[in-house]
C-alpha cells in the first residue's frame, strides 16, 4: 500500500491479518485521523524488529491489532456524485490508501444472486417478473456483504443511499450493530466539466 508521509514520518497502512506480515515494530501513530478523520486503518513504522526480538515484535502487532478493534469504530463512507465527477478514478485511490473496499450496490446484487444467498434469491425473483429490487432487499444485501472479512476495518459505499428512505433505513442497520456512517465524501464538478468528461467516453 501507499505510504503517507507526515513531516518527515513515512508510514503505511497495515492490516489483518498480520499472520502473513514480516514481523514489524508497531507504533500505533495515529487512528488515520489525517485521512479520514478517525478510524480506517492500522498505522506503523517500516521498521523490521530484530531477529532476536521478532516474537516480542509480533505479540506487540497483535495487542495492537486487539485494541484497535476494540477501540476503534470501523470506518463507514459514502461517494456521491454525478457520472464523470470522478468517483470511478477517485475510487480505487482511496481504497489502496485506507485498505478498505468500495462496495457498489450493483455488484453486490449480483454478488448475491449468483452465490444464492437468501437474500440473493428474493431479489432475483424479483428481477426474474421484471420488478424493481426493494430497498428492504438491497440493505439486506449490504447487511450481509459488510460482514465479510474485508469489511472488517471499513468500506465505502458507492451508488447508495439515493434516497431519503434508503438513508432512513440505511441508518437504522448501522444502528442496530452500534455504528454510523462517518464520512460523506462529495464530488462536486462544474456542469460544463461533466458534460465535456461525459461525451469524450463516446
Amino acid at each position: 500500500p501507499q505510504a503517507l508521509v507526515f513531516g518527515d514520518t513515512a508510514i503505511s497502512p497495515l492490516q489483518p491479518p498480520l499472520a502473513t506480515a514480516a514481523p514489524m515494530a508497531l507504533e500505533i501513530t495515529a487512528a488515520l485521523a489525517a485521512v479520514a478523520g478517525g478510524a480506517g486503518g492500522y498505522f506503523a513504522s517500516r521498521a523490521r524488529c530484530p531477529a532476536e526480538g521478532e516474537k516480542e515484535c509480533t505479540t506487540k502487532v497483535a495487542v495492537g491489532v486487539e485494541k484497535y478493534e476494540k477501540y476503534w469504530p470501523r470506518k463507514i463512507m459514502m461517494v456521491f456524485g454525478a457520472p464523470g465527477a470522478g468517483k470511478g478514478t477517485q475510487g480505487p485511490k482511496i481504497v489502496e490508501v485506507l485498505g478498505v473496499p468500495q462496495l457498489s450496490t450493483g455488484d453486490m446484487l449480483r454478488e448475491a444472486v449468483r452465490n444464492g444467498t437468501e437474500v440473493g434469491k428474493k431479489a432475483k425473483e424479483l428481477m426474474d417478473k421484471g420488478a424493481l429490487v426493494g430497498d428492504d432487499v438491497v440493505i439486506g444485501i449490504i447487511a450481509d456483504r459488510i460482514k465479510e472479512a474485508d469489511c472488517s476495518t471499513g468500506f465505502i459505499l458507492d451508488g447508495f443511499p439515493r434516497t431519503l428512505a434508503q438513508a432512513e433505513a440505511l441508518d437504522a442497520m448501522l444502528a442496530a450493530s452500534g455504528e454510523a456512517v462517518s464520512l460523506v465524501m462529495a464530488f462536486d464538478v462544474d456542469p460544463a466539466v461533466l458534460e465535456e468528461r461525459v461525451c469524450g467516453r463516446w
